[in-house]
């Protein structure tokens, strides 16, 4: 009995310190782990982080205090948000509930921690869901890691290519690199220029994105280079993307070799803005050039013997043949009634957009006037010419200028149809009459006014202007206009409503007055004047000598 107690006791003991080796084993195979795991933890150039469910800091590595400044203890049972830049709070939380919700198994994103210092850290966030056995949220765990540097580096790169973007849309010419066989190999400048975008050009023939024509010709130029050795240079119109365009084209052979062909650099400029204002040049001096001809004709200066109408045949005009004139003018030519320190260059543009406008018709002729525009009408031989023709013609020009500018007020007269060496002077004078047979009556004056309809102006147009009609003018209402100027009144435009109508009573009406007020006016006038209104001869006379007068006005 007392040996089986000593046995099992001396067992019991042994076993019991074969336990405690083992136990004390496991607490040394747990210490090394630890210090490993700590020393891989420690070292590790990233934040190993654990957070709570509620987003706490459970655990944080030293790299936290590397990146942010921040120390562990001072950070642990802090909100991690709080450490997230305000713009980037959001999307961190979301994606984060998305992991607490079980939506995702896992995340990586990136975004802006904010340093102790005040600074920014870009950092890319990889985070796991962490459960208990019994499937219960932990939390979050994962690895924050600094990708600044890269950052940096990428936004360097980004900004380096926006700066080459930004040049290649300001720089006006875009190159090519072509194989003999017209094989894009590469391209490169203002994409602005390409029929396609850049990668839809490196890697294919012209053939593959210009139209037959252009294409043939492209590859006709690569294979002339090449074989001669010499560069090629041309102007020429394309349609790049539904709009014609004036391209220069530099081709010049190249030393390079791409799979065994020879390649040319081809480098093109639009040039349509210097085309256009080219045209505009040439269309400017033969603007000038016939516009000094026909204004010298019309005023006077240029006989027309055999030798004007020379130079007339090389502008498309023919003496001998009908024609028919018109005359434009517009207050809007002048600067009449606009403020004082309007540009005058405004005006000029103005007529010249006007000429372009109408000078699209083979029919008639545009030229400049000083302060208006003179159109000269002639129709091929074979069309018949008519005073109705030059009224078609008025309304042709006035469609086109509404078209171009509803707002612009243009009168426009027409002269009768003329043959002959003087035919351009005389018509185009009797258009120049029924002008200021229109502005002599005052207000609005835009519309079309014939020669043949403007009555007594006729006759008053050729003798305006006359020392006769000045004294003419003086003698019947100088006294009148003398007597307006000193008392600062307008009884002018009394006397001329009295001429132009039955009785004193549509007078009152159309000028706003008082029936007595008309009557007393009346008898001023016929006081100042020395004359009675009820004698046809003399009211006759007086209406003669107020057109005149508004006409030397408007001359």
């Amino acid at each position: 009995m007392g040996t089986n107690t000593s046995y099992n006791s001396h067992r019991k003991s042994a076993e019991n310190e074969e336990l405690r080796n083992y136990i004390k084993i496991l607490e040394n195979q747990l210490s090394e782990n630890e210090k490993r795991y700590k020393l891989i933890i420690d070292n590790v150039k990233e934040v190993i982080f654990q957070i709570d469910a509620a987003g706490l800091w459970m655990f944080l590595n030293p790299v936290w205090t590397d990146i942010t400044g921040f120390s562990i203890s001072e950070s642990i049972g802090t909100p991690c948000l709080n450490y997230v830049h305000q713009d980037d709070r959001q999307r961190n939380q979301d994606l984060f509930a998305s992991l607490i919700n079980r939506e995702k198994d896992y995340c990586c994103h990136e975004i802006r921690y904010i340093t102790k210092d005040g600074g920014l850290r870009w950092v890319e966030v990889y985070a796991r869901l962490t459960l208990a056995k019994d499937g219960a949220v932990i939390g979050i765990s994962g690895s924050l890691n600094d990708i600044t540097d890269r950052k940096l580096v990428e936004d360097l790169r980004l900004e380096s290519e926006k700066k080459l973007r930004d040049f290649a849309q300001a720089v006006p010419d875009i190159s090519f690199i072509y194989d003999e066989d017209g094989l894009i190999i590469e391209a490169f400048g203002n994409e602005r220029l390409l029929a396609r975008s850049r990668n839809e050009h490196t890697g294919f023939t012209v053939h593959q994105v210009l139209p037959k024509g252009d294409a043939d010709h492209i590859l006709n130029k690569i294979r002339r280079t090449i074989v001669t050795g010499l560069a090629q240079y041309e102007v020429r119109e394309m349609e790049i993307r539904g709009t014609k365009v004036f391209f220069e084209s530099r081709t010049a052979p190249m030393s390079y070799v791409v799979n065994g062909k020879r390649t040319v650099v081809s480098v093109v400029t639009e040039i349509t803005e210097r085309r256009k204002t080219e045209k505009m040049l040439q269309l400017s001096y033969e603007l000038r050039r016939r516009s000094d001809f026909l204004n010298d004709v019309v005023n006077g200066h240029t006989v027309v013997e055999k030798r004007a109408m020379l130079f007339a045949e090389s502008l498309g005009i023919d003496f001998m043949r009908p024609l028919c004139c018109c005359l434009l003018a517009s207050d809007r030519f002048t600067g009449a009634g606009t403020e004082p320190n309007a540009n005058p260059n405004d005006y000029q543009i103005l007529k010249n957009s006007i000429i372009a406008v109408l000078s699209d018709e083979p029919d008639y002729i545009i030229w400049d006037r000083r302060d208006d525009i003179g159109v000269l009408f002639q129709p091929g031989k074979s069309a018949e010419l008519s005073n109705e023709s030059g009224l078609e013609l008025a309304c042709r020009l006035q469609e086109k200028i509404r078209c171009f500018d509803a707002q612009l007020m243009v009168t426009i007269g027409i002269g009768d149809v003329q043959t002959g060496a003087g035919s351009l002077y005389k018509s185009f004078s009797q258009a120049w009459s029924a002008v200021m047979s229109a502005r002599c009556q005052g207000g609005n004056t835009e519309g079309i006014y014939h020669y043949h309809n403007i009555g007594i102006f006729q006759l008053l147009a050729a003798y305006g202007g006359k020392e006769s009609a000045k004294e003419f003018v003086e003698e019947k209402i100088g006294r009148l206009l003398n007597y307006d100027r000193e008392k600062k009144s307008d009884l002018l435009a009394t006397l001329e409503q009295i001429l132009q109508n039955s009785s004193l009573k549509e007078v009152a009406e159309k000028m706003f007055l008082h029936h007595k007020t008309v009557v007393f006016r009346k008898k001023r006038i016929e006081k100042i004047l020395g004359v009675s209104f009820d004698i046809f001869e003399t009211r006759f006379a007086l209406a003669a000598a107020v057109k005149l007068h508004k006409l030397n006005e408007v001359m």
